[in-house]
């Protein structure tokens, strides 16, 4: 199977890498309103569905905290896999024009 003209693997992991930050920030955004929309009701809440609702609040902040510290992993592993496969890719080039 041959690669179609102009084919290069590192070129779109820059735009994947910003396109999980993005999605990262807009899912913490939502949270965060979603929190705010809820903070006049949370005002009147009381016994165990004030306490279950502030157990669950915990565990999705954990879990947001969690989905975005691994996709800033994610994202930088992908930007230092990127400078590789240039470093790379240039390497090839200039063997090839050195031909």
């Amino acid at each position: 199977m041959s690669l179609p003209e102009g084919f290069s693997v590192h070129s779109s992991i820059p735009e994947v890498a910003n396109e999980m930050d993005r999605q990262t920030k807009l899912i913490r955004d939502a949270l965060d309103e979603l929190e705010r929309l809820l903070t006049p009701m949370k005002a009147t809440w009381t016994g165990e569905g004030a306490t279950a609702y502030d157990s669950v609040q915990k565990q999705w902040d954990a879990a947001s905290l969690n989905m975005a510290n691994r996709f800033g992993v994610a994202s930088q592993t992908m930007n230092e896999a990127f400078v590789h496969y240039k470093r790379v890719d240039n390497s090839t080039n200039n063997d090839f024009l050195s031909l």
